[in-house]
């Protein structure tokens, strides 16, 4: 009688088992198929694809990831001069006509980034109340949270904002995307502080009862693969640009304030971002040029015209994890699990754009790597994850050890069922969170030359060719995306005048 009185203490923590199994790697099933059709270029296919997923989840945790993947495909959807599909069977008007066409791919892109913003916005105003939150992730994993948003992600949303308010011909627009971009880097350093403080905390609390953070971390497997994880991020080779700092962000308002700027003030803070960009990429021979045309234009001298081509290539860097299992055996047998997220670098990408108009043959130069931004954020975050790792843990092994105790006085058999179960519990929950966004590009380059008086150039990948006819605007932007070796060109273009 004791053992099915028992029952209604098991069949929650079993239903717990099943449900956090079944949803184990969700985001990553889930994210299959457009991921797919993205990366073999199927611009149509990945957009009708993302964008219902991102119907579907409107309400989920991983709302504001779905809406910035949803932003970029359809950046990349317009960027293949693809036409939103029209309704199967539109229905008619109040005056008898059909209704509007859909906005455009870019109107599209630029709403999904608005539905983003306005989350990320959400949260932050009620990050303090999300306590309850964080205490259920400590008996499960981060992977119960709610995505919030990297740094990173929020400053190149802000960006590709700007972006599409340039080709969309609302200038005036992108300037409040540009201000919120580069604020975005500046809070990120304050928040980092925070983050710090908290995760120093953390400890101080667990020293403070039966856990030591710093002690468990030093256990000969658990150390040993946390020193091989540090030894893999240095061994990219990365170069750091600055904590939070995204050099592409930074040079696109250099762009915006010196070639539409409105006054001296806006010539001069153009005149700035420039300058920070040519000192976080000396090699890059373009980024001395632009600092040039910059100095010469807060003097008062015209900047000729000109042509930049801005090259996106390859996937950022995704996350996968680093599993540790261990098995404490004691009265009983005691399953301790850890998990930490990595960045793992995808290498097989377009290394250079050539770029030919007439006489002039160039290359594109990099200007942005996020693997570089991606990894020193995740270096940033690093110390704070192993934190909460070690709190998760100690919290999950001490509620099963007490389950299991309570269990036992009641009887021995369902006490080692309760074990049992516990320990399956611990085993499905021992997941790193690897939500990230998986359409950010791999590196931002980008070419500037003299605009050719036919107005005509040539853009190749080694594999793809394909030839651009320029607009009759002072200052030319042409847009180039590749997604993978072998997949066309992206192309999209605007004027400034």
């Amino acid at each position: 009688m004791k053992f099915k009185t028992s029952n209604r203490i098991l069949a929650p923590i079993v239903g717990a088992f099943v449900l956090l199994l079944a949803g184990c790697e969700t985001y990553v099933k889930e994210s299959a198929d457009f991921k797919t059709a993205w990366k073999t270029g199927n611009m149509a296919q990945a957009a009708a694809a993302v964008n219902q997923k991102t119907q579907n989840k409107a309400d989920g945790g991983d709302q504001i990831l779905w809406n910035l993947e949803d932003g970029a495909v359809l950046r990349g959807a317009a960027m293949a001069n693809l036409q939103p599909p029209l309704p199967a069977a539109p229905a008619m008007g109040g005056n008898g006509q059909p209704p509007p066409p859909p906005p455009s791919y870019l109107q599209q892109s630029q709403d999904a980034f608005a539905s983003a913003e306005d989350k990320i916005d959400d949260w932050e105003q009620k990050a303090k109340a999300q306590v309850g939150r964080e205490i259920g992730a400590a008996l499960t994993n981060s992977t119960t949270l709610p995505y919030k948003g990297y740094a990173y992600d929020k400053i190149m949303m802000d960006t590709y904002e700007a972006l599409n308010c340039l080709s969309l011909g609302k200038q005036s627009d992108a300037r409040v995307f540009l201000n919120k971009s580069l604020q975005r880097q500046k809070d990120a350093v304050d928040e980092n502080a925070k983050r710090i403080a908290k995760a120093q905390e953390d400890q101080q609390n667990k020293k403070a009862g039966a856990f030591d953070a710093d002690k468990a971390s030093q256990d000969g497997k658990t150390k040993g693969e946390l020193d091989q994880l540090t030894a893999d991020l240095d061994s990219e080779g990365l170069k750091p640009y600055g904590n939070y700092v995204n050099p592409f962000a930074v040079w696109l308002d250099g762009f915006y304030h010196v070639t539409c700027g409105e006054d001296t003030s806006d010539t001069e803070r153009g005149l700035k971002s420039w300058e920070r960009v040519a000192s976080m990429v000396p090699e890059n021979q373009f980024a001395a040029q632009d600092y040039a045309d910059a100095q010469n234009a807060a003097s008062g001298k015209a900047i000729k015209d000109v042509t930049y081509v801005i090259f996106e290539t390859g996937s950022a860097c995704y996350r996968d994890q680093i599993q540790i299992h261990i098995l404490v055996v004691t009265d009983q047998p005691r399953y301790v699990g850890l998990a930490f997220p990595r960045p793992r670098t995808d290498h097989v990408f377009v290394p250079t754009l050539k770029v030919s108009a007439g006489e002039q043959n160039v290359n594109t130069a990099v200007l942005c790597n996020m693997d570089s931004v991606i990894y020193q954020e995740y270096k940033n975050d690093l110390p704070g994850i192993i934190t909460r790792e070690f709190v998760q843990v100690a919290t999950k092994t001490l509620a099963a050890y007490e389950i299991q105790k309570k269990a036992q006085k009641s009887d021995s058999t369902f006490g080692s069922i309760m074990n049992l179960a516990t320990n399956m519990y611990n085993v499905a929950t021992n997941q790193a969170d690897t939500r990230t966004w998986v359409t950010l590009p791999k590196q931002f380059q980008y070419a500037r030359i003299a605009t050719p008086a036919n107005h005509t150039l040539t853009l190749s990948d080694g594999m793809n060719s394909q030839s651009v006819t320029l607009p009759a605007g002072k200052i030319n932007v042409v847009y180039v995306k590749s997604i993978a070796p072998g997949v066309p060109l992206l192309v999209n273009q605007f004027a400034l005048n």
